[in-house]
């Protein structure tokens, strides 16, 4: 029953919000077609890691630096091209869940904590790969953000209401206070600035305490942009970019990790 009346209340908001404008946005959706397609005939329901990320960076919204390696050599290359302190995730074989399988390696700050993290990631999957289908090793060299505030940003669908964009900080905010906001797609800039401005959280995104707001002007943007992606694939019914590091330098929030589920509507 409660889940039935948030529900209403929900719709009831979107009646009565302010009609606010809607951007559309001139994309090459043939890129992003294929990436769907590759996911579909290699028998995958979701799209993850690299082509997750290169469909978000499709529809403009910003990403952090990425590089597959396969060997310990690659990956220290990635990592001098990207730049210490990097990030070095499981990329195949598939794992959904990393953080919580232990297949990330975060702040690696020299060429030995590379190798180290390499080979570590390489042992634990070693199992994986055993029972299940055979995929050849390798990791995602990612730049490291720091100093940002963790967001989450997706879509669920609802049977009732279709595409729900979904708003939110990450970490405790979102596990254990559920501060997030949702909104029936498509998302215009109202929209866009009621979802932001009605957290609970807000003050951390706008300075607490004398300290300097976020790039709030990027957020609001990538939530449009992602609207629209929504809008234009409806085989897509989930997405999860978790997280999307806001920062308070203009060009330095950029989405961390995210995911994609093909399904139908």
């Amino acid at each position: 029953m409660a889940k039935t009346l948030s529900k209403i209340e929900l719709y009831r908001k979107w009646l009565d919000s302010q009609i606010g404008k809607h951007q559309q946005l001139q994309i090459d959706k043939g890129r992003v077609e294929k990436l769907i397609e590759n996911a579909l005939s290699g028998g995958q329901n979701s799209i993850v890691g690299e082509q997750a990320l290169e469909l978000l960076n499709l529809y403009g919204i910003p990403v952090t630096q990425n590089v597959v390696a396969h060997t310990e050599k690659e990956a220290l290359t990635a990592a001098e091209k990207i730049g210490y302190p990097v990030v070095l995730k499981v990329n195949t074989p598939v794992i959904l869940h990393k953080t919580e399988f232990g297949a990330v390696k975060v702040d690696l700050r020299t060429p030995k904590e590379v190798k180290t993290a390499f080979n570590d990631l390489k042992k634990k999957v070693t199992a994986i790969a055993k029972r299940g289908k055979k995929e050849r090793f390798s990791v995602f060299v990612q730049e490291m953000l720091s100093g940002g505030i963790e967001t989450v940003i997706g879509m669920s669908t609802d049977q009732a209401f279709g595409p729900l964009i979904m708003f939110g900080l990450g970490g405790i905010y979102v596990e254990i206070l559920k501060d997030v906001a949702f909104r029936i797609n498509p998302l215009s800039d109202t929209d866009v600035e009621e979802m932001i401005g009605g957290l609970k959280s807000y003050p951390l995104l706008t300075g607490f305490r004398g300290s300097e707001s976020v790039d709030l002007a990027i957020l609001k943007e990538s939530l449009l942009r992602l609207s629209q992606l929504v809008s234009d694939f409806d085989m897509i019914t989930e997405i999860d970019i978790n997280p999307f590091i806001a920062c308070k330098k203009k060009g330095s929030s950029k989405a961390v990790d995210a995911r994609f589920i093909i399904g139908t509507r």
